[in-house]
């Protein structure tokens, strides 16, 4: 499995802050029953044409929130669990599905059953101060050119993941059209 780097490289993919907020104020009170795991609400999606109309450039936007804070990966965070090939190297994962057929599947490489890797690394957000309760909106960038998203209608499903390996809900983007 290549690393992120490399799918960067080959899908044109990137992950966009698009805002950071550091919500509440002062401490929080001593046994307050704060939920570990980040939560995540779907936004919006916009697809960019190129200069011949055809569709280049698919962002998916999100809503996160996370109480304790710990959403995030240092470039440090080569070490297991976060360890090249482990499922936590991630911790934006990202299941695109073909939606052309009659039953959805999983989006693979054209002409291939291999299977394509989106998932990213979210750098670490997590806020200095006493205070660690962030949310905000994250967008995810992917190349929509039939190369890469050959199919003519997808969904993606997306789900992050903490430092302390909680899972967040899974959210869906819905079907998309595709011009190529």
């Amino acid at each position: 499995m290549s690393g992120f780097k490399g799918i960067q490289r080959i899908l044109g993919l990137t992950i966009l802050l698009v805002l950071l907020n550091s919500v509440g104020s002062g401490c929080k009170e001593d046994g307050a029953n704060v939920p570990e795991a980040p939560v995540i609400e779907f936004l919006d999606y916009q697809v960019y044409k190129n200069t011949n109309d055809q569709d280049s450039l698919l962002r998916v936007r999100f809503y996160f929130e996370d109480k304790d804070g710990d959403l995030g990966l240092d470039r440090t965070d080569t070490f297991p669990p976060f360890d090249p090939g482990s499922p936590y190297q991630f911790n934006l994962w990202v299941d695109m599905f073909d939606l052309d057929g009659s039953v959805p599947k999983i989006l693979t490489r054209e002409g291939t059953d291999d299977t394509l890797n989106l998932d990213q690394r979210i750098p670490n957000i997590t806020p200095s101060g006493n205070n660690k309760e962030i949310s905000g909106e994250m967008s995810i960038d992917f190349d929509a050119s039939e190369l890469v998203l050959h199919p003519n209608k997808v969904s993606c499903d997306l789900q992050v993941v903490d430092r302390a390996l909680n899972e967040s809900n899974v959210i869906s983007t819905g079907p998309i059209e595709l011009v190529h």
